[in-house]
């Protein structure tokens, strides 16, 4: 049977079930209000980001944009070390189209508003619903749980926790619409959506993280092999297809790069001169997780929580050993993304392991979490032994292929629940780790496991109490929809608000 007529087959089973189809620019606004309530305090002047974002960010933004006002491209910076090149520098972000926006936020003295920083950055996390969206649609998933899903991805932790590092933001809010035609010029063997893809990467790239460009870059290569061999050993396509599909990668790469040479060239000149190009193992590893910090998928900030108005009186209290890890341990090891994403993660790929999307993305899952433990596990030593793998540090980043892969399976969880029943004992084996971890949290077994301090026990308590909470609610609705007992909308509308409030309650302010 032909893809398409497969499609429409599957298309038609939905309606039967009473799933709606909504206009598009419905789950927009919905994507521009979420944005609009997590970020409220930013966009009414009582909170601000900080960290990185006021002492690097702000600062080379500000010269960038008031340079660019003035119709000059600032080559140089004279603020810094007695001066130093600035469009080499690839953080500058100078070329990335949104930044350039800024030019309008700057006043006549020349000074970039915070607000309008802040402002573009907000705008990413509306980029990344949207992004999402739109591929989840084009993997042929239900409006409903595409919504719900692209809310877990763009409030997840390593988004959130990161806004004070915005070019991770930028690449991350474009990578779901980065896949959607990178997998549509391969599995269509159609060029012009390998150029599409090739056309947003480089743009993305321009942004200006070198650390996320490479990751970028090896998820969609993995991804390629993966679904290309997939094709080649149960379709058997001919030579033709075979070159067409490989052209299509080929050309988004190619793309991608042309348009990024034209920062990546003079950056390259100036990262021979720097001294993170001889970096150790030692030092590449900062930054990796622990093997306990699991539990955090399930209960965030299990570990402490550090905000900016502690005045570095820090509540974290991750622990490699006896030593206690660095305060910013905290926002470069979170991930979390909702307790009912793991859940229906988890349930995606138990039923739906047959689909080649999802093997890919359990693959590449697997490995980001394996990565991210860093010096804790093997695989992130044999990659330093790898071209550019060995000049970064904060291995636990990886989490981003994590990030990206549960709420996907999650969403083909939710729709397989919508066309099959007698899924019981799935669900449970699905729900029953993120409830275990809830109750030991609740009755104080997890804080002696994770050496949780006293004055910390009654927030991990909390916290637990929460989890357990989204848990349980996750379990009913998921029970409910496979008894039929409960139809489309209500069951993704209760999902899509329980993992909002879930992620709102664990990362906003």
């Amino acid at each position: 049977m032909k893809r398409t007529e497969k499609a429409i087959q599957s298309k038609q089973k939905l309606n039967e079930l009473g799933t709606k189809e909504f206009p598009h620019y419905i789950p927009i606004i919905f994507f521009v209000v979420t944005t609009i309530i997590f970020f409220w305090g930013q966009l009414t002047g009582h909170s601000f980001f900080w960290e990185d974002f006021v002492e690097y960010v702000y600062p080379i933004q500000t010269f960038a944009a008031r340079e660019s006002a003035n119709g000059s491209i600032p080559f140089w910076n004279p603020y810094i070390f007695n001066g130093m090149p600035f469009i080499a520098d690839l953080q500058s972000g100078f070329f990335y189209p949104l930044n350039r926006v800024l030019n309008f936020f700057v006043d006549s003295n020349g000074h970039l508003s915070v607000w309008g920083l802040q402002f573009i950055t907000i705008v990413h996390f509306i980029i990344a619903q949207i992004s999402f969206y739109f591929l989840m649609i084009y993997y042929k998933r239900t409006q409903l749980s595409s919504i719900f899903t692209s809310i877990s991805y763009a409030f997840s932790g390593i988004m959130v926790f990161h806004v004070i590092h915005p070019m991770m933001i930028y690449h991350l809010a474009w990578l779901p619409l980065i896949l959607l035609y990178f997998d549509k010029g391969i599995c269509t063997r159609n060029l012009k959506y390998g150029i599409a893809s090739g056309l947003l990467l480089g743009m993305a790239l321009l942004a200006g993280h070198p650390q996320t460009s490479l990751y970028l870059f090896f998820f969609l290569f993995l991804y390629f092999i993966w679904i290309v061999s997939i094709d080649y050993f149960r379709n058997k396509p001919s030579f033709k297809n075979i070159l067409l599909s490989k052209l299509s990668a080929i050309i988004t790469f190619i793309v991608a790069v042309c348009i990024f040479s034209i920062q990546y060239l003079p950056s390259r000149e100036l990262a021979n001169e720097a001294v993170r190009s001889e970096s150790s193992y030692e030092k590449s590893s900062e930054g990796s997780m622990e093997f306990k910090q699991i539990i955090s998928a399930f209960i965030p900030n299990s570990f402490g929580k550090v905000t900016p108005d502690e005045n570095n009186n820090f509540s974290f209290y991750l622990t490699n050993g006896e030593k206690p890890s660095p305060y910013y341990y905290y926002w470069e090891t979170s991930f979390y993304f909702g307790v009912p994403i793991v859940i229906l993660g988890l349930f995606g790929f138990i039923v739906g392991i047959s689909d080649k999307r999802l093997q890919i993305l359990l693959i590449l899952a697997v490995f980001g979490l394996f990565y991210s433990f860093g010096s804790n596990f093997f695989i992130h030593k044999i990659f330093f032994n790898l071209p550019f793998f060995n000049l970064f540090r904060m291995p636990a980043r990886m989490m981003m292929f994590v990030v990206i892969s549960f709420p996907i399976s999650a969403g083909y969880g939710f729709d397989f629940l919508l066309k099959n029943s007698n899924q019981f004992k799935n669900i449970v084996i699905a729900s029953i780790f993120p409830i275990l971890v809830a109750l030991l949290g609740i009755i104080g077994i997890l804080g002696s496991l994770i050496n949780t301090p006293s004055s910390s026990l009654g927030s991990l308590t909390t916290i637990s109490f929460l989890s357990l909470i989204f848990s349980i609610v996750t379990f009913i609705v998921l029970y409910l929809l496979n008894a039929k007992k409960i139809n489309y909308i209500n069951s993704g509308i209760i999902l899509a608000i329980i993992v909002f409030i879930d992620l709102y309650a664990a990362h906003s302010g």
